[in-house]
């Protein structure tokens, strides 16, 4: 599927950020953020933006790639016999995340993994465009919502073996 929109919102109920992610062919994915998640997950998205910017990396990448915002998606999950609901392509449903990971591909794509807490796993390749798009997004909720937060002070943490960190 390709990818198309996001959408970032604040959800006081649930008191997580919802990534609303649109595709060509209108389907949308909702993926929840909790605080933790944030927390853990912007130092690595500035890394990933910083890597993307390096000589080496941007070099391979057309500056059209780069500054139009691009990217495909596809949902699996670890269960070999898991079918796919349906309202995980309508949005009325929303991963809740719990990790994540991230890979260097060709041509300035970076594949973001997030694995939901029930093993739903989303996987999104972003060009630099989307990945810019996404921390915006973020940089500009941020101040709107009571998470007493500062972007600025987040680090990279050191990997766990305990899944229970991120929710």
């Amino acid at each position: 599927m390709q990818l198309n929109q996001l959408e970032l919102s604040y959800s006081p109920e649930h008191d997580r950020l919802i990534l609303r992610i649109g595709t060509t062919t209108g389907e949308i994915i909702q993926l929840f953020y909790t605080r933790r998640f944030i927390h853990v997950f912007w130092p690595v998205l500035q890394q990933a933006i910083d890597a993307l910017k390096s000589e080496y990396i941007a070099e391979s990448a057309s500056s059209d790639a780069k500054n139009k915002p691009s990217g495909t998606g596809v949902i699996s999950h670890n269960d070999k016999s898991f079918e796919l609901n349906e309202g995980l392509l309508t949005g009325d449903e929303a991963v809740l995340i719990t990790s994540f990971g991230l890979n260097y591909k060709d041509e300035g794509i970076t594949e973001f993994s997030f694995t939901g807490i029930d093993g739903v796993v989303v996987t999104l390749n972003f060009n630099q465009g989307l990945i810019d798009s996404l921390s915006s997004l973020i940089e500009q909720i941020m101040p709107k919502i009571e998470w007493d937060m500062n972007l600025d002070d987040l680090e990279v943490q050191p990997a766990t073996e305990d899944d229970r960190v991120i929710h």
